[in-house]
């Protein structure tokens, strides 16, 4: 999994681009292929301290989510 990069969205040549974009304003992961894009939004408590198990059984959710989805 790579930061976000737009010019993978243009990539038609079937390679599933797995990309994350966790900053200030947004917390999601991204599986793009042949121009389509599916998102999965991460919620996070900015306010308050992070459990690392959690947040990586988020993420994990996230990814099995996108991965069942029909492209």
């Amino acid at each position: 999994m790579k930061p976000y990069e737009a010019s993978a969205v243009r990539d038609i040549s079937g390679y599933v681009h797995w990309m994350y974009v966790f900053d200030e304003h947004e917390s999601r992961i991204y599986r793009t292929q042949r121009g389509t894009q599916r998102i999965a939004d991460i919620e996070l408590d900015g306010n308050n301290l992070l459990d690392l198990d959690d947040l990586s059984d988020r993420i994990k959710s996230a990814i099995e989510k996108l991965m069942i989805e029909n492209y």
